[in-house]
């Protein structure tokens, strides 16, 4: 597997020889996919195969876990507020994280907003449903972080659960897992990797084609749904996770781009990117 590196900071493209990019195809190839691929392609679309809930137009963040920013449908071109609902008072927004939102099918919005670090003791972090026309549909509250949302094909709403800053003061210490809900908010599953030290606290998660997990930084290890680790690497980084049509996957972080096969086989490493992602034509684009 191979790459084509395009560095924003200097705005030259920089070929690494004609070998296999992370995505197959160009803009427009194939079929939607997963993740949204019910409101058809455009040229602009980029192929989905993460197994991400049909339809949606925001699966997960940057639409598909390639965290490519391209959907399969336009924007609209003039939006307007058509309604706001404030589920919880916030007195003092700066005690609390910027809200990450996926949206499904039906147009509900499942939005997590995380307690600052500098918050005040005792706020709890939450998650909350907003239907498609402002109704709250359910809230809840939790003491860990809520990161990572990403609606399943199953319908479940997926997400990264961290302990709370400052909470393990003596080993062993409690670790991420994660966490799936049902549309109606029951919890439904819960699954955490075999812990060892470079998986006992992590923050990112990917959903692979086959519905399995990629999760990391610290580390990265890919498991199943019922936890069995399928394979692990004591890299570091803690950028972004990027999985590829054939559950290849890219790391960044650490000053250092990696690239695995989807049995764990390292495949390249390089660059110095902040951020990363893969575009229309299967390349890697690194900003540094």
């Amino acid at each position: 597997m191979g790459r084509r590196v395009l560095l924003a900071a200097v705005a030259l493209s920089v070929s690494c020889g004609s070998r296999t990019p992370l995505l197959p195809g160009g803009p427009g190839s194939g079929p939607g996919g997963s993740g949204g691929s019910g409101g058809g392609a455009t040229p602009q679309a980029v192929v989905c195969n993460a197994a991400l809930l049909d339809g949606a137009p925001t699966p997960t963040r940057g639409y598909c876990t390639t965290r490519a920013n391209q959907a399969a449908l336009s924007g609209p071109h003039a939006p307007t507020i058509a309604w706001s609902v404030t589920p919880f008072p916030i007195l003092s927004p700066e005690d609390y994280l910027p809200a990450e939102t996926v949206v499904d099918a039906t147009g509900r919005a499942y939005v997590a907003i995380n307690v600052s670090p500098m918050g005040p003791v005792g706020s709890q972090n939450q998650l909350l449903a907003v239907n498609a026309d402002g109704s709250v549909a359910w809230t809840s509250a939790f003491d860990s972080s809520v990161t990572q949302l990403s609606l399943g094909r199953d319908g479940r709403l997926w997400f990264v659960q961290q302990p709370p800053l400052g909470s393990c003061l003596n080993p062993p210490c409690a670790s991420s897992f994660l966490t799936a809900l049902s549309p109606a908010g029951t919890q439904v599953a819960t699954v955490a990797p075999i812990q060892t030290p470079a998986m006992s606290s992590f923050s990112l998660m990917a959903i692979a084609s086959d519905g399995s997990f990629f999760v990391g930084a610290p580390g990265l290890e890919r498991m199943t749904t019922d936890g069995t680790t399928l394979w692990q690497t004591y890299a570091e980084f803690g950028a972004a996770i990027l999985v590829g049509s054939d559950d290849g996957v890219v790391a960044t972080g650490g000053g250092e781009t990696m690239a695995y096969d989807s049995a764990g086989g390292q495949i390249w490493s390089g660059g110095l990117a902040s951020l990363a992602a893969v575009n229309a034509q299967g390349n890697v684009v690194e900003l540094s």
